[in-house]
C-alpha cells in the first residue's frame, strides 16, 4: 500500500499518447500523402510522375504515365462520349470511378487547406 497509482495521471498520459499518435498520423499523411514522386491514382513511385491540374478547377495531383494517359482519355471521353476507337473498358462506370476519384482529390485538397489543419501544420513546424 506504500505506492498508490494515480489514475488521473495515468488517464492523462494515455490521452496524451493517443494525441501524439494522431498527430504523427496526420504528419505522415501530410508528408507522404501528396508525395511528388508518387502517383496519386495508383501509388507507383516514379521519376516521371507529372503534376496535373484538373481542367476548370484548382485541383492538382501527381500522375504516372499510365494514369496520365487514362486521365487524358477521360477528358477526351467527356468531350466525345461515343468514340469508336475507345477501349472497351472505358464505359460509364469507368468515368464514374474517375470522377469519384477526382472528387476525392478535391476533398483532400479542401481538408489539407482547412484552417484547422493549417493551424496544426503551423504548430508542428514550430517544433
Amino acid at each position: 500500500m506504500a505506492e498508490v497509482i494515480d489514475l488521473k495521471d495515468r488517464q492523462k498520459l494515455k490521452r496524451d499518447m493517443e494525441q501524439v499518435e494522431k498527430l504523427e498520423s496526420l504528419q505522415t499523411m501530410l508528408r507522404c500523402g501528396r508525395c511528388g514522386m508518387r502517383c496519386a491514382k495508383c501509388g507507383q513511385h516514379d521519376d516521371s510522375v507529372r503534376q496535373v491540374t484538373h481542367s476548370g478547377t484548382d485541383i492538382r495531383f501527381q500522375l504516372c504515365g499510365f494514369c496520365l494517359d487514362e486521365y487524358l482519355d477521360l477528358i477526351a471521353y467527356l468531350g466525345t462520349p461515343k468514340r469508336p476507337d475507345a477501349p472497351l473498358w472505358q464505359n460509364r462506370e469507368w468515368v464514374r470511378q474517375w470522377l469519384a476519384w477526382i472528387d476525392y482529390q478535391a476533398a483532400l485538397t479542401n481538408y489539407m487547406t482547412s484552417p484547422e489543419v493549417l493551424s496544426v501544420i503551423y504548430e508542428l513546424d514550430k517544433d
